[in-house]
């Protein structure tokens, strides 16, 4: 055989493996993973909606999965479960029943996540998408909105509160007493939830005119709050 007949043996050969290894890609299930948007603050909606060019089946199911800090992949949250077959259309494509989700502290951001389809057959393989981004807007600045009754009985239990806007996620509230004409200052911390407010129980021992000074401290989601003053009379 000469050189120029091996030459296009193996030419041939090449290009059937190549093609073959092609079918097989083309044929491998392909997922995608849209989140809408891609950049939110906190409390706001995140849709993501998992997607794939196969025909999907009751049992099957959309697992979402995040990226952690330690380098792996990572299941988060309970999911999409198929509960009817799905068949693409003419474009070929088969969206999953979106999933929408509040931003919170649940996820570190940005978020790298991804959607893994999870087949109920044995005899299909696992399939997931390319990863997407979920970016966290931070509130610049907030505000804090106290709640002090105009006054109270010495040795006697009332209660303080504060609600802080925008949602800003569990934070903490810094909150200083000091009755006027005294040096001495009480402090103490709220940890808001997540609706932003908290609530503290004060009991104060001596009479006079106190002076409650409230003030946020900034988070991974949003910035400190301005220092707010309220007054109450304790008889």
């Amino acid at each position: 055989m000469g050189g120029k007949t091996k030459a296009a043996l193996l030419a041939a050969a090449s290009l059937t493996l190549v093609l073959a290894v092609a079918a097989v890609a083309s044929a491998a299930t392909r997922v995608g993973f849209a989140v809408s948007p891609n950049k939110a603050r906190y409390g706001a909606e995140v849709t993501m909606t998992p997607s794939i060019d196969a025909t999907a089946y009751p049992g099957d199911k959309f697992e979402i999965e995040v990226f952690t800090e330690a380098g792996a992949w990572e299941k988060w949250g309970e999911g999409l479960a198929v509960e009817e077959t799905m068949t693409p259309g003419t474009s070929g494509i088969v969206h999953a029943e979106p999933l929408t989700i509040l931003l919170d502290e649940s996820l570190r951001y940005p978020a790298i996540l991804r959607a893994v389809y999870v087949p109920k057959s044995s005899s299909v393989a696992p399939a997931a998408s390319d990863p997407a981004v979920l970016r966290l807007i931070r509130n610049g600045a907030t505000k804090v909105k106290p709640k002090v009754p105009h006054s109270a009985r010495r040795n006697k239990a009332f209660y303080i509160s504060a609600a802080v806007l925008p949602l800003s996620g569990p934070g903490r509230v810094k909150v200083s007493i000091k009755r006027v004409g005294s040096k001495s200052t009480h402090s103490r911390t709220m940890v808001t939830d997540s609706e932003g407010s908290a609530t503290s129980k004060v009991t104060l021992k001596t009479a006079g005119r106190y002076t409650i000074t409230f003030k946020f401290m900034s988070n991974a989601f949003g910035g400190a709050s301005k220092s707010v003053k309220k007054y109450i009379t304790v008889k």
